[in-house]
């Protein structure tokens, strides 16, 4: 076609296994006589591992095998991911193998060894970021009422409308917001929680005029769709935004505060306490209540009764203890909804256990609604002209961090001279000197930028550019040199409709059904049309469906709550990471401790990963050791992760892998 001088390209594949997630391997080796399919590496009764090794052993002539890339898709897409079908928790990066899976041998052992892993997959802005449960209880409640009316007056404003809380001002100040903007004194993150409330003024505004727009004019099901269109529009705004209190509340989460997405729960330990008779009780609800322990060991007369007890002066759960519950414990909707967990919280938390994984953006374009190159990486290399571009530099940038993801925005972000993927060593002075210029074609712009530093939200940079602008930024931006080794990351986006990239790329349209929401709509009818059913089963098997019953299983597995998956395209972009060592004693990951270092420098995979592992038999509570019913050794966790056992790599070996073994009563396993 004689295009040589304006592209290059590489052969990969990606195998999309149905039991383990998605991937692509390249550059592969073209097998032009093997019809049809090139020799692709095969994945049926095949291990990850073992998938991974098959693409490494089809890599291309010519090529350095240590350039070859195994890349993760769609990491959090449910059954399709990696993470999701592992089961993988983002926050502690334990695993628990979920309920449809845990007879399958192939998720046993789970390899670590890949290079690179999507951020961003096609249009998928609901799955960037962890949703708060108090998103997620916006967006549904809104969602079952438009859902559920057959009645087209009550899309119009007034008493009885749909979804009325969202049309009405999210704020006292709607008002008089831009005032204050304008007038104020403050700066950085104090400020952008001023731009966050005008935001949010602005878009509760346009939904309310949205989702009434026309409205004699159309059908029920065009009523509907319109309604659908703007409250996808408003929830997803809401996601993608980041505070510093959402950020915060995420990294505080543990197995024992973990409430899934229970907006209940959420808001115990948010008011005051009072039984029946209105006086003041001690405690906000006990196990119930996750912030409980927090408030207690700051202020712990607020889980004794009033007055004095045993000589210790109490006043039960007043304002302050339900103030500090908010403001110091993350109680309240902010708290993340576990049950959809997201990939730049799984990523941010990898970088700080040192497991280093660049971060990619790609479209995914099986076809014209998803258009090529949205999102993109760009690749630093020396010489970027399609007909002299050396292809194993491309692929060592990749494995080097040298990435930027966009939608559209270009940045150039560098630290005292270093740009993505190098490390600053033992900085001089006070400051660490950046630089970050964004640009941006004359139809769109960027309207945030954010840096986060270990996952930590540093600072909140608000521009409004003219949609025209080419450069929406360019200047000096200064950090303080940290007291910990550290990583950088940068985010620039644009939320006003203004900058909104549509209709130059098309929506996700309505029609198109993505499979998990398909799989989480028939989950609930199954659900709604069986409780007789269900009663029953829980009455049998409680104690091992736990707390939650048989909705808490499938609920876990399915993910039982809509999530926008329809609405205009965004400018984005996300750099990979600048690190920085700040004594020059090499990096050291945030979560580690200097003796968690490994003989040979490198740092520990994070638990969920299977990792070689030193046999230990298990030993009871008087120090015996333990067999089964065969009188075969119980293997003991050893250095595994959660759930996982060492089990020796051969009989009698010292030497063992970290797994989760199939339970010994699955009937005809899955192979």
């Amino acid at each position: 076609m004689g295009l040589n001088h304006l592209m290059a390209s590489s052969v990969g594949v990606e195998t999309s296994t149905l039991e383990f997630g998605h991937y692509i391997g390249f550059p592969l080796e073209y097998d032009h006589t093997d019809l049809p399919v090139h020799d692709t590496p095969p994945w049926y009764g095949k291990s990850l591992g073992e998938v991974w090794q098959g693409m490494r052993d089809r890599v291309q002539e010519g090529i350095d095998p240590e350039d070859f890339i195994i890349q993760i898709n769609h990491p959090r897409d449910g059954f399709m991911a990696y993470l999701s079908q592992v089961g993988v928790t983002g926050y502690d990066m334990e695993r628990s193998t979920p309920a449809m899976e845990m007879c399958n041998p192939q998720t046993e052992e789970i390899p670590c060894d890949f290079d690179s892993m999507e951020l961003m997959n096609e249009k998928r802005f609901e799955l960037l970021r962890t949703p708060t449960i108090g998103e997620m209880y916006m967006h549904n409640q809104c969602f079952e009422e438009l859902m559920a009316t057959t009645l087209k007056e009550e899309f119009k404003a007034g008493d009885g409308a749909l979804c009325d809380n969202l049309r009405q001002p999210p704020h006292a100040n709607c008002d008089s917001i831009g005032n204050d903007i304008a007038t104020s004194p403050l700066k950085n993150l104090k400020l952008a929680e001023l731009y966050a409330v005008q935001d949010h003024c602005t878009w509760h505004q346009e939904f309310a005029a949205e989702i009434g727009a026309g409205i004699d004019d159309l059908t029920l099901v065009q009523c509907k769709k319109q309604a659908l269109d703007a409250l996808k529009l408003l929830t997803v705004r809401y996601m993608m935004e980041r505070t510093p209190e959402e950020q915060a509340a995420y990294y505080a989460t543990t197995p024992e505060t973990d409430i899934g997405c229970d907006y209940e729960k959420s808001l115990m330990g948010t008011t005051v306490n009072l039984d029946e008779e209105g006086a003041l009780v001690a405690g906000c609800g006990g196990e119930d209540c996750v912030c409980e322990p927090c408030v207690c060991a700051i202020r712990p007369k607020c889980c004794l009764p009033p007055g004095h007890t045993d000589g210790v002066f109490g006043t039960g759960w007043d304002e302050e203890c339900a103030d500090v519950c908010l403001t110091q414990c993350h109680g309240g909707p902010t708290r993340p909804c576990t049950d959809k967990q997201q990939i730049f919280d799984d990523w941010f938390v990898f970088l700080n256990y040192g497991f280093n994984k660049t971060g990619i953006g790609n479209s995914d374009s099986h076809n014209t609604k998803a258009e090529a190159g949205l999102p993109r990486n760009w690749v630093k290399v020396s010489d970027d002209r399609p007909d002299i571009i050396d292809p194993s530099e491309v692929y060592r940038g990749i494995k080097e961090h040298r990435v930027l993801v966009s939608t559209g925005p270009f940045m150039d972000f560098t630290i005292n001279g270093a740009g993505l993927g190098d490390t600053i060593v033992e900085p001089k002075g006070d400051l660490l000197h950046g630089t970050l210029k964004i640009q941006t074609a004359s139809w769109f712009g960027i309207d945030r930028i954010e840096v986060y530093r270990n996952g930590n939200l540093e600072t909140i940079t608000r521009v409004n550019p003219e949609v025209t602008d080419i450069v929406d930024f360019n200047a000096n931006i200064n950090f303080p040199v940290p007291d910990e080794d550290s990583w950088y990351v940068v985010i620039a986006y644009g939320l006003d409709s203004k900058f909104l990239m549509s209709p130059v790329y098309q929506r996700i349209p309505l029609g198109k059904m993505l499979i998990p929401t398909i799989i989480s709509l028939g989950a609930q009818s199954i659900l709604i049309s069986f409780q007789s059913v269900l009663k029953e089963v829980e009455g049998t098997l409680g104690s091992f469906l736990g707390e939650d019953g048989v909705q808490g299983l499938l609920g876990g597995f399915f993910g039982l709550s809509e999530m926008p998956d329809s609405f205009p395209m965004f400018p984005l972009a996300l750099t990979n990471p600048i690190w920085v060592d700040v004594d020059g004693g090499g990096w050291k990951p945030p979560l580690y401790e200097p003796e968690d270092q490994l003989p040979d420098g490198t740092w520990p995979l994070p638990s969920f990963c299977s990792r070689a592992c030193p046999v230990e038999q298990a030993v009871d509570e008087e120090g015996k050791t333990m067999v089964d019913e065969n009188g075969d050794p119980v293997w003991g966790q050893s250095k595994c992760g959660l759930n996982q056992l060492c089990i020796p790599d051969s009989d009698g070996s010292n030497e063992g892998t970290c797994k989760i073994p199939i339970p010994a009563n699955c009937v005809g396993s899955q192979i």
